[in-house]
């Protein structure tokens, strides 16, 4: 079962999706989406800004230019091996505004790891390939006596 805490739903033409990626850019007509452009819903449906400075506050609150707009739609999502996914609301979601989550693989030492495992592999390869030259040729020498 997979499970994912916290993530933002954001309404697509597919219907609404989860997303931990809070990566949210304003919008024509003021509305706060995702970089692909696709909604960032509240919990009275997608949030509409107004003039001024937007800001988000730890508890999900979004302002506009100091007025409260709206909350931040915020779910835990678990799926099964079907694919089914299941959300349920967090009704008192903490929200670091200004911060982007990231990976926790550092890409550059695990793909110098996947070198050296597929170098170790080539050189057994050819170890077990000799060994069987060998094998083979030990076997042709025995039959000729």
């Amino acid at each position: 079962m997979l499970f994912r805490s916290g993530c933002f739903v954001v309404s697509t033409p597919a219907g609404p999706r989860y997303t931990r990626n809070g990566a949210f850019r304003v919008g024509p007509g003021g509305r706060l989406e995702t970089l692909e452009g696709d909604a960032v819903l509240g919990r009275n449906g997608e949030i509409i800004l107004g003039r001024g400075p937007v800001e988000i506050g730890g508890d999900g609150t979004v302002t506009s230019g100091g007025n409260p707009v709206d909350t931040l739609q915020v779910a835990d999502v678990s799926a099964d091996a079907n694919g089914l996914a299941e959300a349920r609301p967090v009704e008192s979601p903490r929200v670091r505004a200004g911060y982007l989550e990231s990976s926790n693989v550092n890409t550059v030492h695990e793909m110098v790891q996947m070198i050296a495992g597929y170098r170790a592999y080539e050189a057994n390869q050819r170890a077990l390939q000799m060994q069987d030259k060998t094998l083979e040729q030990a076997a042709g020498e025995v039959a000729r006596v």
